[in-house]
């Protein structure tokens, strides 16, 4: 998965529009907007993750010390009936985000910290139709999907701080532009 991770990467710090983006992402899992993914509306997805972390930020504002925010991704499981849900949360780090991305030290943790992003849950609600196509929806796809309406969501509220997102087994990518 290196690969894709480098891709997906490279993808973020080369294009600002999301629509087009989503577009390339899918391109890269070898998908269309058609299919699979047919109906997504990632600018719809973006407007409303912005609303959830304005409410976020409203009763736990992001203190003046944190230099990055980062957005989790986990697996959350339902007991029943047995299924797995998209795991999505905000924090932020006040030092090295290489350095407290790997340890999982971060200094801002909110109570309220849980996201839901319905891009994200089509994501992994998506019917794959091999292991391997399984194995790029839940990486490049989850990955990708969470850095692209993370860091949309941020610019639309005007806060100027670098957004990574990455999975809490540990692969991250920096999702604001350089």
């Amino acid at each position: 998965m290196i690969e894709y991770h480098r891709a997906v990467a490279d993808l973020l710090q080369s294009h600002s529009d999301p629509s087009h983006c989503w577009r390339e992402l899918l391109r890269l899992v070898g998908q269309s907007s058609l299919g699979k993914f047919e109906g997504i509306e990632i600018e719809a997805d973006i407007h409303d993750l912005a609303g959830q972390l304005r409410t976020i930020w409203s009763h736990e504002p992001i203190p003046p010390s944190v230099t990055f925010l980062y957005f989790g991704l986990y697996d959350r499981y339902q007991q029943a009936p047995a299924t797995t849900h998209v795991g999505f949360y905000v924090s932020g780090g006040d030092g090295d985000p290489t350095h407290e991305l790997t340890t999982g030290n971060l200094a801002y943790l909110p109570m309220r910290r849980q996201l839901d992003s319905n891009v994200l849950n089509q994501v992994k609600g998506a019917k794959p139709d091999s292991t391997d196509q399984a194995d790029l929806f839940e990486y490049a796809l989850m990955l990708g999907g969470a850095a692209l309406v993370s860091r949309a969501a941020v610019e639309s509220l005007a806060i100027s701080l670098p957004v990574y997102a990455g999975f809490d087994s540990g692969d991250f990518v920096l999702a604001s532009r350089q």
